[in-house]
C-alpha cells in the first residue's frame, strides 16, 4: 500500500522491497522491512504469539473483564461455525518454585468434580471413554469406545514459558501428598532456583482424542494480516503427531512417562521403531466423505478432521480477537503472521472440541523428519500462503486483494475464521504508523496491560479453582466435607474416649447418622403398623428408588432382612418359576462374597444347571471348573443367570457393570443379571437405571443405614419370571417374607434426609434440618415435603462428595503400603474404592490388627466370606508368613480424614519388623 503524500513517514523509506520473509525481525532490516511490500511479520507478533505466558493471558482476558467490556470487543464469526465458543483450558501463570508451590497448596484438595452421571464406575478417578481416529483400530480395540479408563482427576502439566521445543514441561498431579512431588523438592525439581522464571500451570485434558492408541495432538497451521482489515484464516491440512506409547499406560500411575504425554516430533523420532511420523490430517473432510484407506502407520491416507474444525476455528478467533490490540500497526507493509498452532482435540458434553495448547511463531518451514509426504504437505500450506496473500499484495495492494478475498474463500486452502469488520478507508489520504515505531507501541501498550493482569492473578486463580469446581462460589473443601459429616454422627461425639478411636473397618458396617437414628425412634415413638408403618414402608422404597438411581417407571423395590436373605430369594424364585433350567447356565465371579455365590450354586444344583466362573486370570488353579477371566469368552445361548459384584469387599475395584451389561445383552438377550452391590454403594453412586441390570441389591447397613437389605429389579425382568396376571403382590410376598422392620424403613428415609444434607449443607438449602418431633406431631406429614423433594441431582451430590474426601486417603494410603516391598497390596487393576486389603510377608495377620487396636484403630482380618476360588487365586502363601491368619482390609469413607489416613501408617511403621 503506497502514499505519494510527502511526510516523515515516507522521507525515510528505502526503495520499497516487494517481499521480506525472516524468521524472526532483525535489527539490520528495520528499514528494508518497513518499506516492503508484503512482510512475515507484525509488529511486536513473535513476542505476543510465540509466548505460553502471553496466550495463557490471552485466552482468559475475557474471563476477567466487565461484561461491558467484553461486549464492545466481540466481533462476530464471520462464517459462524456453528456457534461454538472456544474450548479453553484452565491455565494458571506463576513464578519460580515458590509460586508453584503455593499453587499446589490451593490446587489440592480442589480438584475438579465430575458428573457421577459420566463417572459411575470411578469415584475417585475419572472414567474416560476415549475415541481413537483410526476406525480400524477402534473395530479391533472396542475398550476404547465402550470400557474404561481411569485417569487422576487434578493433573497439571506444568510448562516452562521459555522454553521451546518438547523440553521444559512436566506432569504433576495435585492431590499427592508433597513428599511425593518432585518439583516441589529443593535437590530434585528440574524448575531450578531462579524464582522469576515464568510457568504456566494448564490443566491435563483427560479424555483426548487418540490415534492407533497413542496420544495425539494436531498442528494446524494459521495466518492473520494486517491491511484494511485484520484477518485471520486456517489452513485445511493439518498434521498428527502422536506419542510413542500407548495412552493406556498413564491410567494407573502417577509417574510422568515422556514417550506417554509427548507427542512432539523432535522428540519423538529418536525412537524409530515406536513414532508414527507425521501424519497427514484435513480440517475440511468428514469422515463419511472418505474414501482413501485410512494410512497404515504413516504411510497412506488422509486422517478427516472436519468435525473438530468449527472449535479449532472458534479458538483462532478468541486468540486473534484478543491479541490483536498488541500486534497491529503492519498496514504499511502488508505484514502478516504466519502460525504453527498445537491443538489437542477431546469432546466435550459430547460434543467434539479442540483445546489449543500453544502457537509457534512461525513455524518450521521444514519438517522434523524429512517424510516426503511431509515436506510435500509444508510445500503446499506455503505455496497457497504466498497465492492467496503475498503475491497479490505485491501485485494490487491489500485493499483490492482483501475485496476479492471473500469470494475466493477455500480457493487456496485457506479458510476464515477472523474479520474485526472494521475496514480501514483507503481511499482517504491515511498514514499508517511506521512498523517498527508500532512494534514499540504494542510493547508499551503490552507492559500495561501485564501490569494490569498481575494484578488479577489472584482473582484468576479463584476463577479457574471455581470454574474447575463448576460452582458460582468456592465449593467446601474435602477437610470441610468430612469435618461436616463427622458431626452427624453420634459416633464421633458421644465421649471423649470414643473420640480417640479412628473406625476403619467401614466395609464391614458403617456408621450411623443422627438423622437415621432420630427416624427409628420416631418411628418406636409413634407406632401404627396399618398407617405409619405402612406409610414409612412406602417412603423407603421411593427414598430408595431414588438413592440407588432407578425409576420408578422401569424398576420395582423390595426390601429383605439383608443382602444374603435376599440373594437366597432370587434364587429360590428363579427355581420355583422354571426360569432356571437343566443344562442352562450360570456365571459367577471368582471375587462374590459368599451371599452372591452359595444361593446360585444350591440353585444349579437343584435344576441340573452348569456353573461358569469368571475369574481375575488364566491359570491352573480351577481345572475342575469351566473358567476365563474374559467373561465374553463364558457367554452362549445357553447363559441364563449372571452374578456379579459392582465391587469387591476385598480388591475395591468398581467393576464396568454397564460396558459388561452390553456385553450380555448382545450375546445372550434371555440372561439375566444380578448385582451385589454392598460394597459398592457407600462410595459410587450406583445409578441402577444407567447401568441396565436386572437386579440390583445392597445392605443398608453398609450405606450408614439400618440393618435392612433392599432390591431394585427391572421390572421386565420380574414378567419374564412370573408371567402372570398379579405377578408384583405375588413376588412381594416371596421376597418380603413375614412383616418389616417398619422402624428401619423410617431409618431409610433418614439416610435420604442425610443424604441431602450432605450434597447442600454449604449452600443453606438443606431440605430438613435434624430436627425432633414434638408430642403430638404427625411423622406423616412431618416426611412428606422431604421425600418429595429428594431428587437424583442431590442425590449425585452428594456421591461426588464422598468421593471427594475419600481420594486423599485412597491415595495416602495406597502409595504408603506399595512402597513397602515386604507388603503384598491385593488389588486388580484400577484400585478405585478406599478399600486397602494387604497381607506381610513376615507379620501375621492378626498381630497387625491387634497392634492397630491397641492403638484405638479398628480394622479386620479375615477372608471375608471369600469364595475358595478367589483364595487360591491370590496365592497367599507366597506372600505372607506360614501362619495363615487371612487378609488385613483397611476401609475408609467420607467421614475419614487424610490425619486418620495418616496415624494409620505411622501405627504400622511401629510394628516391629514392619
Amino acid at each position: 500500500m503506497h502514499t505519494d503524500k510527502k511526510d516523515d513517514c515516507t522521507k525515510s523509506r528505502t526503495p520499497a522491497l516487494d517481499f521480506l520473509w525472516e524468521n524472526a525481525p532483525r535489527h539490520a532490516t528495520k528499514q528494508i522491512r518497513d518499506g516492503a511490500l508484503c512482510y512475515s511479520h507484525l509488529p511486536n507478533g513473535i513476542e505476543i504469539l510465540d509466548d505460553k505466558w502471553v496466550l495463557s493471558r490471552l485466552l482468559f482476558t475475557d474471563k476477567l473483564m466487565d461484561a461491558k467490556e467484553y461486549t464492545s470487543r466481540r466481533s462476530i464469526d464471520p462464517n459462524n461455525h456453528d456457534g461454538q465458543e472456544a474450548a479453553v483450558l484452565n491455565s494458571i501463570c506463576f513464578r519460580g518454585r515458590r509460586g508453584l508451590r503455593s499453587l499446589y497448596e490451593r490446587l489440592r484438595g480442589n480438584n475438579a468434580v465430575v458428573s457421577m452421571k459420566e463417572q459411575v464406575n470411578s469415584p475417585h478417578k475419572i472414567r474416560v471413554v476415549l475415541v481413537d481416529l483410526d476406525p480400524n483400530y477402534n473395530a479391533k480395540n472396542q475398550k476404547w469406545n465402550t470400557g474404561q479408563n481411569f485417569i487422576p482427576r487434578n493433573l497439571w502439566v506444568i510448562k516452562d514459558a521459555n522454553s521451546n521445543g518438547y523440553g521444559g514441561v512436566w506432569i504433576m498431579n495435585m492431590d499427592l501428598p508433597p513428599d511425593r512431588q518432585t518439583l516441589l523438592k529443593e535437590d530434585q525439581s528440574p524448575l531450578g532456583n531462579n524464582e522469576n522464571c515464568r510457568y504456566v500451570a494448564q490443566e491435563y485434558v483427560c479424555s483426548p482424542v487418540l490415534y492407533q492408541g497413542k496420544k495425539c495432538h494436531v498442528r494446524v497451521y494459521a495466518v492473520v494480516m494486517s491491511g484494511s482489515k485484520n484477518i485471520a484464516y486456517v489452513h485445511r491440512k493439518c498434521f498428527l503427531h502422536v506419542a510413542n506409547k500407548k495412552f493406556e499406560s498413564v491410567a494407573h500411575c502417577n509417574v510422568f512417562d515422556p514417550a506417554v504425554h509427548i507427542t512432539n516430533c523432535c522428540a519423538n523420532s529418536h525412537d524409530p521403531e515406536a513414532f508414527a511420523g507425521e501424519i497427514v490430517a484435513d480440517l475440511q473432510l468428514a469422515p463419511e466423505d472418505h474414501v482413501q484407506e485410512r494410512r497404515e502407520n504413516g504411510q497412506n491416507g488422509v486422517v478427516p478432521l472436519k468435525e473438530y474444525y468449527p472449535s479449532i476455528a472458534a479458538s483462532v478467533q478468541l486468540l486473534m480477537r484478543n491479541a490483536m490490540q498488541f500486534i497491529q500497526g503492519g498496514e504499511q507493509n502488508n505484514g502478516f503472521e504466519y502460525l504453527g498452532l498445537d491443538f489437542i482435540l477431546s469432546h466435550k458434553d459430547g460434543q467434539p472440541v479442540a483445546y489449543l495448547l500453544e502457537v509457534n511463531c512461525p513455524p518450521s518451514q521444514d519438517t522434523a523428519t524429512g517424510l516426503k509426504h511431509a515436506e510435500d504437505l509444508h510445500d503446499e500450506v506455503l505455496k497457497d500462503l504466498m497465492d492467496m496473500w503475498v503475491i497479490p499484495c505485491v501485485e494490487y495492494g491489500s485493499a483490492s486483494l482483501e475485496a476479492q478475498l471473500g469470494e475466493r474463500e477455500g480457493q487456496y486452502g485457506w479458510y476464515c475464521v477472523y474479520n474485526d469488520n472494521e475496514t480501514r478507508d483507503s481511499t482517504k489520504d491515511k498514514l499508517f504508523i511506521l512498523p517498527s515505531k508500532a512494534a514499540l507501541v504494542n510493547k508499551i501498550r503490552w507492559g500495561m496491560f501485564e501490569r494490569r493482569m498481575k494484578k488479577k492473578d489472584e482473582e484468576m486463580i479463584e476463577f479457574v479453582l471455581n470454574r474447575k469446581l463448576g460452582l458460582k462460589e468456592s465449593g467446601p473443601s474435602a477437610a470441610d466435607i468430612s469435618n461436616f459429616a463427622r458431626t452427624q454422627f453420634p459416633y464421633f461425639s458421644t465421649d471423649n474416649e470414643r473420640k480417640s478411636f479412628i473406625f476403619l473397618e467401614n466395609a464391614g458396617g458403617s456408621q450411623v447418622p443422627s438423622q437415621v437414628i432420630n427416624r427409628m425412634v420416631e418411628s418406636l415413638s409413634h407406632r401404627h403398623r396399618s398407617v405409619i408403618g405402612q406409610k414409612s414402608k412406602e417412603d423407603a422404597k421411593r427414598v430408595t428408588m431414588t438413592l440407588l438411581g432407578g425409576s420408578e417407571r422401569r424398576h420395582e423395590v423390595f426390601f429383605g432382612m439383608n443382602a444374603s436373605s435376599l440373594f437366597e430369594s432370587l434364587a429360590r424364585l428363579y427355581v420355583n418359576s422354571g426360569f432356571l433350567r437343566e443344562n442352562d447356565n450360570v456365571i459367577l465371579a471368582s471375587e462374590n462374597h459368599s451371599a452372591n455365590v452359595a444361593p446360585w450354586v444350591d440353585a444349579a444344583t437343584r435344576t441340573g444347571a452348569h456353573l461358569r466362573w469368571w475369574i481375575l486370570q488364566n491359570s491352573s488353579i480351577a481345572k475342575k471348573y469351566v473358567t476365563s477371566s474374559d467373561i465374553e469368552k463364558l457367554l452362549c445361548p445357553n447363559t441364563r443367570l449372571v452374578c456379579l459384584s459392582h465391587s469387591s469387599n476385598v480388591l475395591g475395584c468398581v467393576r464396568d457393570i454397564r460396558a459388561i451389561c452390553h456385553q450380555v445383552r448382545e450375546k445372550c438377550p434371555r440372561s439375566h443379571i444380578i448385582i451385589d452391590g454392598v460394597a459398592a454403594a457407600p462410595h459410587v453412586f450406583p445409578a441402577v437405571d444407567n447401568l441396565g441390570v436386572d437386579w440390583y441389591v445392597v445392605s443398608y447397613h453398609k450405606i450408614f443405614g439400618p440393618h435392612m437389605g433392599a432390591v431394585i429389579g427391572r421390572i421386565c425382568a420380574l414378567s419374564d419370571i412370573w408371567n402372570t396376571e398379579g405377578y408384583q403382590d405375588q413376588l412381594t410376598k416371596i421376597l418380603e417374607v413375614g412383616t418389616l422392620n417398619y422402624e428401619a424403613c423410617n431409618g431409610i428415609v433418614g439416610l435420604g434426609q442425610y443424604f441431602s444434607s450432605l450434597a447442600s449443607f454449604d449452600s443453606g438449602i438443606a431440605m430438613k434440618k435434624n430436627e425432633e418431633l414434638l408430642p403430638g406431631d404427625n411423622p406423616v406429614q412431618f416426611q412428606d415435603s422431604f421425600v418429595s423433594d429428594l431428587s437424583e441431582k442431590l442425590v449425585i451430590k452428594a456421591y461426588e462428595r464422598i468421593h471427594e474426601t475419600e481420594i486423599e486417603c485412597l491415595e495416602y494410603v495406597k502409595h504408603s503400603l506399595s512402597r513397602n516391598k515386604m507388603v503384598y497390596l491385593i488389588e486388580d487393576g484400577s484400585h478405585n474404592l478406599p478399600i486397602m486389603s494387604f497381607v506381610h510377608k513376615n507379620i501375621p495377620s492378626k498381630e497387625i490388627v491387634d497392634h492397630c487396636s491397641r492403638n484405638h484403630i479398628m480394622i479386620r482380618c479375615g477372608s471375608f466370606l471369600t469364595t475358595d476360588i478367589f483364595r487360591k487365586e491370590l496365592n497367599l502363601d507366597e506372600h505372607c508368613c506360614k501362619e495363615d491368619q487371612g487378609i488385613v482390609r483397611a476401609s475408609f469413607c467420607h467421614y475419614n480424614t487424610l490425619e486418620e489416613a495418616e496415624a494409620f501408617i505411622a501405627t504400622l511403621h511401629k510394628i516391629k519388623g514392619w
